[in-house]
């Protein structure tokens, strides 16, 4: 933004299901990666929460070191499941990916669909429920407050709704704006 001639840069994080080259099914991929560049290219502190798909490995991207920053317990239902929170910087620019990682959702040969019947993976709902826990969990473990986050499509969309009711005893979540962007 801009303020008396003076530029000021934003922390902004990006959720979102696909970003190329990680993981492309459609244009979503492309927006978020030309999106979040443009972002880190005008001086914005750019990071990209990004489930973490079996295709994301060393072999397939080996300038891509990730480090693992945490772990999260995110309740779904009457049970516990486990966030693996990995960090990474994409490679030629300042931006930070933060990997969502859960062997049970997202080690799978496609991120929407099962290959072996061509219908959508029968718990979709749960996997992105689970994504958009861990993504407000990993705010907390990263010890860090954006300026604005900009959730993508319907896998990122219960975020600004955990900010607001789940978290709203939490002061430093207040501050944060959202934005829903819907693709196709």
């Amino acid at each position: 933004g801009r303020e008396k001639g003076i530029v000021m840069s934003l922390e902004i994080a990006i959720a979102s299901a696909e970003m190329v080259p990680y993981c492309k099914v459609g244009g979503l991929a492309d927006v978020v990666g030309a999106l979040s560049k443009e972002l880190d290219r005008m001086g914005h502190r750019v990071t990209v929460f990004l489930p973490r798909y079996a295709e994301i490995t060393p072999k397939r991207f080996p300038d891509l070191a990730i480090e693992k920053v945490a772990e999260a317990d995110v309740q779904l239902g009457s049970r516990i499941e486990r966030a693996q929170i990995g960090c990474a910087t994409v490679p030629g620019t300042n931006i930070r990916l933060v990997l969502i990682g859960h062997d049970g959702f997202f080690d799978r040969p496609n991120p929407y669909v099962d290959p072996a019947t061509g219908k959508d993976w029968p718990d979709n709902a749960e996997r992105f429920v689970f994504l958009n826990k861990a993504i407000v969990e990993a705010l907390r473990d990263l010890q860090w407050v954006p300026d604005v986050i900009h959730c993508n499509g319907y896998q990122t969309g219960l975020v600004p709704l955990l900010l607001r009711e789940a978290y709203r005893h939490e002061p430093r979540y207040a501050s944060i704006g959202t934005l829903f962007s819907i693709h196709n």
